[in-house]
């Protein structure tokens, strides 16, 4: 296994997310297409992860199954020799971090195994205390769109599902 994890660094220096694609060769094709999703196309973070991914592979073109027959067609008639792979590309997994809020966002692949979890901005300021600093308002907790969300505890009304 090769791992190869990624961070995103803001204009102000800090980092605002963590991620990383596994998938031998397809790993930096992987780490681009879910910067671009994320911060060309405006996706969240589960948004561009779960995306179809394609794939140049010894001279075809690797189409997810979840690309539809017309985009498939499309690419044939450009030229392109169009093959749809036995498994998927890649898996990836991200955590990306909303200083303002106070807030975690993650997304994990529905491809591997994995899931992504959270926590309250509760726990999310207690951490910041216990490093000596004080939270700034945390904002409300976000619960993720992933098939792994789970309930925050603290909040009234909140309930675990897809």
């Amino acid at each position: 296994h090769t791992i190869i994890p990624g961070m995103a660094v803001g204009s102000d220096g800090r980092c605002e997310m963590s991620f990383g694609v596994m998938g031998g060769g397809y790993q930096p094709c992987g780490h681009a297409h879910l910067l671009t999703n994320i911060y060309d196309y405006g996706m969240d973070v589960q948004e561009a992860i779960d995306c179809p991914r394609t794939f140049h592979v010894a001279g075809k073109l690797d189409v997810e199954r979840s690309v539809p027959d017309a985009v498939r067609q499309g690419l044939a008639d450009l030229g392109h020799t169009v093959n749809t792979p036995e498994m998927p590309w890649g898996g990836a997994q991200a955590i990306m971090i909303d200083y303002v809020n106070g807030t975690l966002s993650a997304g994990s692949d529905p491809r591997k195994d994995g899931c992504a979890m959270g926590c309250s901005a509760v726990l999310l300021g207690h951490l910041r205390t216990v490093r000596g600093r004080q939270p700034e308002d945390a904002g409300r907790p976000r619960s993720g769109r992933g098939p792994c969300r789970t309930a925050d505890p603290q909040e009234p009304g909140s309930e675990a599902g897809p």
